[in-house]
């Protein structure tokens, strides 16, 4: 029997990593699976569902999106509290 340990992966998918596990080695060897799997555990379910993963924003596109959201209103805040600030100082 091989000493068989847990893998860092990448998936294909979303680009987060993910463990494969000796365990999971084991089963795939048992069921004479020749590749290693190439996506996530929430990859493969979605894929399995029928979700387009290609489609789906990955967590890190979609919080980058977030943050660009939350500075641009930040700036915003932040000018309009300044123009309000000087009205008040003109009265």
């Amino acid at each position: 029997m091989m000493n068989e340990e847990d893998e860092r992966l990448q998936c294909c998918s979303c680009g987060g990593l993910f463990t494969f596990t000796a365990d999971q080695k084991r089963y795939y060897r048992e069921r004479g699976f020749a590749n290693k799997p190439k996506r996530c555990l929430r990859c493969r379910r979605l894929r399995n569902d029928g979700v387009l993963v290609d489609e789906i924003l990955s967590e890190r596109e979609l919080l980058l999106e977030l943050c660009k959201a939350v500075t641009e209103l930040r700036l915003y805040i932040e000018k309009e509290l300044q123009t309000l600030r000087q009205l008040v100082v003109r009265e």
